[in-house]
Parts: structure tokens; sequence; C-alpha cells
């Protein structure tokens, strides 16, 4: 899980034209399907991680006023 988050971390911290059209109030939000074992589930990869980044969060990153690291303990996170 920690390579996960090393890669999207560099992404959208070095991601800028793409994202460019969003505004600050909106999100980016990645869903891994199947991808994490709840504690005490025995069947592994049963449950789907959300992680939710606000894009003014990106953006500071993009911008050099944050870095990979801050930004990736911004994100709201759901379990289904």
């Amino acid at each position: 899980m920690a390579w996960f988050k090393d890669i999207i971390g560099d992404m959208l911290c070095n991601i800028n034209a793409a994202l460019r059209s969003l505004s600050n109030d909106e999100n980016i939000t990645f869903l891994l399907s199947g991808f994490v074992k709840a504690d005490g589930d025995s069947v592994y990869g049963s449950h789907d991680k959300v992680y939710v980044f606000k894009y003014k969060d990106v953006k500071f990153c993009v911008t050099g006023k944050s870095d990979k690291n801050k930004l990736l303990t911004a994100p709201k996170t759901y379990l289904f």
C-alpha cells in the first residue's frame, strides 16, 4: 500500500495541466477496487478503498507551497 501512496503523491504533485480546469472546491478521487483487507476479515481483497483529495491541497503541492508527504496526510479515506 505504501508504494501506491508514493506513486499517487508523485503523480498529483507533478501534474498540473490536466487539473488546471478544476476549481478549488472540487475533489480528486481514487477508487481501489478489491484492494484492501479489513481487520478481522478472512477474505483478502474483499473491500474497496477510496481516497478523496481536495484539489486545493493538490494545487498547493503542485505550486510548491506543500510537499508530497503533507499531501498524503490530507485525503479522506473510506473503506467499503
